[in-house]
């Protein structure tokens, strides 16, 4: 995720209002001081009820940046994770720009991306 630095306490809040909620941990790591916090559900994946919490709450924990006009990615790029979050991050153009790269058509038709299964290689195949 990724916001301006005075965006930073209030996707904070929200992250911890969203942890308080459900009962789980949210940790915030990364570095926040250039807008790019990190947040990640704390969570036994052998206990079914936290499992079906975690995921139930990626939704909401990717929101949390987008409110202030955010967005879900400034480093890292947009995985299976993030995917089905893509329409409400307002990410249009963003696949045209990347199929208009040939380099990255090329790497994922030749089974060369890293990650193969994430939003840029879907797009380019």
């Amino acid at each position: 995720m990724a916001d301006q630095i005075s965006w930073i306490p209030g996707v904070v809040r929200r992250l911890r209002a969203i942890s308080k909620r459900h009962g789980l941990p949210i940790v915030i790591f990364g570095h926040a001081g250039d807008g790019n916090p990190h947040p990640n559900i704390l969570f036994d994946r052998r206990q079914p009820e936290q499992t079906a919490t975690a995921e139930r709450i990626i939704g909401e924990i990717f929101a949390a940046p987008l409110e202030p006009e955010g967005t879900l990615s400034g480093e890292h790029g947009v995985g299976l994770l993030k995917r089905p979050c893509l329409e409400q991050a307002r990410f249009d153009g963003h696949a045209a720009t990347h199929q208009a790269i040939p380099e990255y058509g090329q790497r994922a038709q030749s089974g060369r991306v890293v990650g193969l299964g994430s939003f840029l290689a879907r797009v380019t195949r």
